[in-house]
């Protein structure tokens, strides 16, 4: 209970949020929080196992490298939260600011995961809410993301947090044996 009262604390959440997060099974050690410059090797790696879209070879020296200058570059734009577990990545959410006039007060997901065996403890929606307030302090007005139709877990725990479904881009991404649909979906925060 006191790591539910701790979370509650440092994510803002409301009575009904704090009631839904409470009905669910959260690990204690579990930690939501940005992601440190050092651990970007880690977070590759844990991309390459976790990520069913994923390269293969994301924790290569090629992309380490852009990954590196890309996150210098744009620091002011994007950002990452991890959930870690006893040191241990367990899940992460990056983010990407609007960067024209008009998009300022978006967000867009780029990428979202959880490891296997850490799926459904509640970690999923404890890093879309660090999101939110994180787009609360920036004043954001839109969150959006896409997410594969053959995901449905993820659809499902979408929905459940609020993000409605805008469109699909259809056959958008070639698989090993077939095209996946893009489901578009967006949150508007008050």
């Amino acid at each position: 209970m006191e790591c539910f009262v701790f979370y509650c604390k440092t994510l803002h959440l409301s009575i009904f949020e704090s009631a839904i997060i409470n009905s669910m099974t959260i690990p204690d050690e579990v930690e939501i929080r940005p992601l440190r410059f050092h651990e970007i090797p880690k977070l590759l790696k844990f991309r390459s196992r976790n990520d069913y879209y994923a390269s293969g070879d994301m924790a290569t020296v090629d992309s380490l490298l852009h990954f590196f200058l890309k996150a210098i570059w744009h620091r002011h734009r994007m950002r990452t939260f991890v959930a870690t577990r006893e040191g241990a990545l367990v899940g992460y959410l990056s983010l990407v600011l609007g960067r024209q006039r008009k998009q300022r007060e978006n967000i867009y997901i780029v990428s979202t995961a959880v490891s296997a065996e850490n799926r459904g403890q509640g970690i999923g929606t404890l890093l879309f809410k660090e999101l939110e307030n994180y787009a609360k302090l920036r004043a954001v007005k839109r969150i959006e993301l896409e997410v594969f139709s053959r995901n449905t877990g993820a659809i499902k725990l979408y929905k459940r947090l609020g993000y409605e479904i805008e469109g699909v881009k259809r056959h958008a991404v070639e698989s090993e044996d077939s095209y996946d649909d893009l489901v578009i979906m967006a949150k508007l925060l008050n």
